[in-house]
């Protein structure tokens, strides 16, 4: 009982991050600390409660805790720890050293022999109050997708959240109203939901949609050997417009609509770059695809993305992109001014929060716009965070990554292998998105970001059981 309560709020946590303002304001990511730490209570009082009982105990063994999982939650705990050390007052020696930058500039405010890495102590503490709970969040996830049925309930819920999200964004730019629903921000003609930029719902979209085409393909049956195809495909495809199948397709067709009413260029090119190499890396490695693979994977580009995509302005994201220039964008500026700053905080950077604080005295002109976030993730962690942090967190995506890949190679589990060519997808436009927008800034997407990251780890335990049975 106590387990599936648990569950049930990060269940929760999932399905409503991205209502209010994608959780990011104070009093949203508040919500969701408290709702991942009363979780995280009632894990501890089980293992309190049966302490005497060692049968009650929570089998390591069956929550995956220490096999494939656990360098992805030894890199999470290792990041968390660098950003204590930026916390961690220093001798001001020792900080000349390792944080050149950080020492000049709080001996120019202070006489201080001790000071911090980082130079914004108040965000840094923030950043790390909110990564303490991201990684409460992936360890309690860790411990209870341990079967089938809670990996396909899991991606489920990240489903519906995407479908809803997607439904309120496109009715609410479709009727063209001058404010949101349920809060009052002025909306624009690109659709942005309850998130506040466009961009950061394109990028929700995408993990959301990635996860729903696992979904679709894991209800189709494995290829078999049939003596009449053309029957067989007739058979099948008539099948589907009759099942829960088509209604996951209506699903997938509601969030590409609403993909493509954000206006985003990387969003969408990048959702559908990522469906196109996946699906060609998984014709040479994915055994036993479902009879109509092909067929569906070509129709979301025909029907998602030349027909649906025709009747609710494609052509205005392909217009955007035509247009776009380095004379009329800013972000590379703001690039090749962040390059600096990387260069004088290379290893532990300049504290998690930061950018805003230090952007400014790099600047080499005023740019249309205050930019309070780096827009591409990978400049922001290298100035906030350093090399380290962002070669490990680099490290666990790829590795992620490479176990969804691997993951099809299986022979059984046509759910799970799916389900990892969905979460193939999400990675892959994640790491494309993150180079141009700073959508890991915003806890509805990096909560959705992290549950997804870590779905191979656990899919994959669950298919090496399932093929060693065979």
């Amino acid at each position: 009982m106590l387990d599936r309560s648990a569950f049930s709020i990060l269940l929760f946590v999932i399905l409503i991050i991205a209502l209010p303002l994608g959780s990011n304001r104070a009093f949203a990511w508040s919500f969701i600390e408290i709702l991942v730490g009363l979780s995280a209570c009632l894990f501890v009082f089980k293992q309190f409660r049966y302490s005497g009982n060692s049968n009650k105990l929570i089998q390591i063994e069956n929550t995956d805790i220490l096999p494939i999982s656990k360098w992805f939650y030894l890199g999470f705990v290792f990041t968390q720890c660098l950003v204590i050390l930026q916390l961690v007052p220093l001798p001001n020696d020792i900080l000349s050293t390792i944080a050149p930058l950080s020492f000049d500039i709080w001996s120019s405010v202070n006489t201080s022999s001790t000071n911090t890495i980082s130079v914004d102590i108040g965000q840094t503490q923030i950043s790390l109050i909110k990564g303490l709970s991201y990684l409460v969040f992936i360890m309690l996830l860790g411990f209870y997708i341990n079967s089938e049925k809670r990996i396909l309930t899991l991606a489920l819920t990240i489903f519906i959240a995407g479908v809803f999200q997607a439904l309120y964004a496109s009715i609410e730019n479709l009727l063209q109203l001058p404010t949101g629903l349920v809060f009052d921000i002025a909306n624009n003609e690109r659709a942005d939901g309850s998130f506040i930029y466009h961009n950061h719902l394109a990028n929700y979209m995408l993990l959301t949609g990635s996860i729903g085409i696992g979904l679709l393909i894991g209800q189709f049956k494995q290829s078999t050997e049939s003596r009449n195809k053309l029957k067989a495909n007739f058979v099948a495809t008539l099948e589907f417009f009759l099942s829960t199948k088509f209604l996951i397709r209506v699903g997938l067709i509601t969030i590409i609509i609403a993909l493509i009413l954000t206006r985003s260029r990387m969003g969408n090119a990048a959702f559908f770059f990522s469906l196109a190499l996946v699906s060609l890396i998984s014709l040479f490695i994915y055994k036993k695809r479902p009879k109509q693979f092909t067929f569906l994977i070509i129709s979301f580009f025909i029907l998602d993305l030349i027909i649906v995509g025709t009747v609710f302005g494609v052509e205005k994201v392909q217009q955007r992109m035509a247009e776009t220039s380095f004379a009329s964008e800013t972000r590379d500026d703001v690039n090749i001014d962040g390059l600096v700053m990387i260069t004088d905080m290379p290893i532990f950077g300049a504290g998690a929060g930061s950018f805003y604080t230090n952007f400014p005295q790099y600047q080499s002109y005023i740019y249309g716009g205050f930019y309070d976030f780096a827009h591409n993730e990978y400049l922001q962690f290298m100035v906030e965070f350093g090399a380290i942090f962002v070669l490990v967190c680099a490290l666990g995506m790829i590795y992620s990554l490479l176990i969804s890949l691997n993951n099809m190679r299986y022979k059984n589990g046509s759910k799970l292998k799916a389900l990892s060519f969905g979460c193939a997808i999400a990675i892959i436009a994640m790491l494309i998105h993150m180079t141009v927008d700073f959508t890991l800034q915003i806890p509805a997407n990096t909560i959705t970001f992290l549950a997804i990251v870590l779905l191979p780890l656990k899919i994959n335990t669950l298919l090496k059981r399932f093929n060693k049975q065979e």
